[in-house]
């Protein structure tokens, strides 16, 4: 989006234009590389988790210092559609045969560098935070759905 047409923009209607953008994309990218990484890593006898995983947005090669951008991704990270976008990814990644998904990360605040905490801090109510209550729902509906490692039993021994 050009940078002339967000200054004209107000943040939450910025946050909504953005995050149904990411809407409309997401469903195709997911297919391709959720799917593409599973079939890969079946061909070669090896599970697909993630580390890391969730939302990506963050300025970088310089954009992490424009404020208005920084602004844009945050407000995009705290608005009630995040929470869809989230579960539709978690649904889409249980469904294409992906396993563990580790969510980064639990609690940090929102900075230049990114917008990772599920949660803004500790003290946050979960109502305001909505990648959290994506995740907490999803673990809820969603109970481990794959078994141990190729061979290995379903629980660890110690």
């Amino acid at each position: 989006m050009d940078a002339a047409v967000l200054g004209l923009l107000d943040a939450n209607l910025q946050a909504r234009a953005g995050i149904a953008g990411v809407g409309r994309e997401l469903p195709a990218r997911r297919d391709r590389n959720v799917r593409g990484q599973v079939e890969a890593a079946s061909a070669r006898g090896l599970d697909v988790i993630a580390y890391e995983g969730g939302q990506h947005l963050v300025g970088h090669g310089g954009a992490e210092n424009n404020k208005e951008l920084m602004e844009l991704f945050h407000a995009a990270n705290r608005h009630p559609r995040m929470k869809q976008l989230y579960l539709d990814y978690l649904a889409d990644w249980r469904a294409a045969a992906a396993q563990l998904f580790a969510v980064f990360s639990s609690v940090v605040g929102y900075s230049k560098w990114g917008s990772w905490g599920m949660l803004e801090h500790e003290f946050q109510d979960p109502s305001s935070a909505p990648k959290y209550q994506a995740v907490m729902e999803f673990l809820e509906r969603n109970p481990r759905w794959w078994s141990g490692q190729r061979g290995e039993p379903d629980e660890p021994r110690f």
